[in-house]
């Protein structure tokens, strides 16, 4: 689990613990040369019952734990060896709260905790801004994310938002990709204005990820000539955004959930592909009523396809008159 901020929290660790000897440039790149080999020889032991186990391995343990109750017990064990990591803490509550709404008070509770910590080690005063590039960070705003995808899925739309605009503060690099669900977030709620300034804050991000939901805010704001704009670059960026909304159009929802299962057992979506569209989808399922009619004008914009066939027979991507 998150692999490469292991290797930087025992770099940090080893460094700290060796401090006194480290007095030159040579001392310094000896160092790291040593740490880097150490630490891939331990990679290959046999299993880790050969070093000290630390909370993030409990961790790891839970996360493919085969029951609820084995996870549940290596996340104690996690917490016993670091009673505040949050990231243990947040899967502790998905575990053991009752409901949503206990869900949402636990990580609020959690982040209370995390924020406490980063105030008094300076990070909210030197790296505003630049939260997930600092890897201390980044416990506590992927717990962040999962709080705002929580208020997201309970229907707490404005307070979804506003922790998506605090995240985007944070790190406005935007590193955990918070800018496709405000933006489809901005689409449900008719934020054309606010819309239009995350567009332009990341003018650099041309992606079908971003410009199909601001195609659909432009179009709710009868912006039929932006709308129409994202919607091309949308597809110039990824030419499935066209069967993606046929089959919207056409109702084939099953269709639609079959591509987003698949993709989820392939452990990822492939960019540029209909697992993309069908993502942003499936991720936002309970808004999506609200943008059929976007779907519809978007179809008829778009105008009729067709399915070109090669001399074997065999079908062609599907492309544009």
């Amino acid at each position: 689990m998150k692999a490469t901020e292991e290797i930087f929290r025992k770099l940090e660790q080893s460094l700290a613990e060796h401090e006194s000897e480290i007095k030159t440039d040579e001392d310094y790149e000896k160092f790291i040369a040593d740490f880097a080999r150490e630490y891939n020889q331990s990679l290959d032991l046999p299993n880790l019952k050969d070093r000290p186990l630390d909370a993030y391995d409990y961790i790891d343990m839970a996360e493919t734990a085969s029951t609820e109750r084995e996870a549940v017990s290596y996340l104690k064990k996690a917490l016993k060896l670091d009673p505040n990591n949050l990231d243990a803490l947040a899967m502790m509550a998905g575990y053991t709260a009752k409901t949503v709404e206990d869900n949402i008070e636990a990580l609020e509770e959690i982040l209370k905790i995390g924020e406490k910590k980063l105030r008094s080690e300076g990070f909210f005063d030197d790296c505003m801004g630049e939260f997930w590039l600092a890897f201390e960070t980044r416990p506590y705003m992927r717990t962040r994310y999962e709080y705002m995808e929580l208020l997201k899925k309970s229907g707490k739309i404005q307070l979804a938002i506003r922790e998506c605009e605090r995240m985007i503060e944070l790190c406005d690099s935007d590193n955990l990709g918070v800018r496709y669900t405000l933006m489809t977030l901005y689409a449900w709620t008719n934020d054309y204005k606010s819309a239009r300034k995350l567009h332009g804050e990341f003018s650099v991000d041309r992606s079908a990820s971003f410009e199909l939901p601001f195609a659909v805010v432009a179009y709710s704001a009868n912006d039929y000539k932006a709308a129409e704009k994202s919607l091309r670059v949308a597809l110039d960026q990824n030419k499935d955004i066209a069967k993606f909304i046929n089959y919207i159009v056409s109702n084939k929802q099953g269709k639609i959930e079959d591509i987003y299962r698949k993709s989820m057992l392939d452990f990822g979506i492939r960019i540029g592909s209909i697992e993309e569209p069908v993502n942003w989808y499936m991720q936002n399922l309970q808004l999506m009523s609200a943008f059929f009619m976007f779907f519809l004008w978007a179809k008829r914009t778009i105008g009729p396809v067709k399915t070109t066939t090669s001399s074997k027979g065999k079908k062609n991507k599907t492309t544009k008159k």
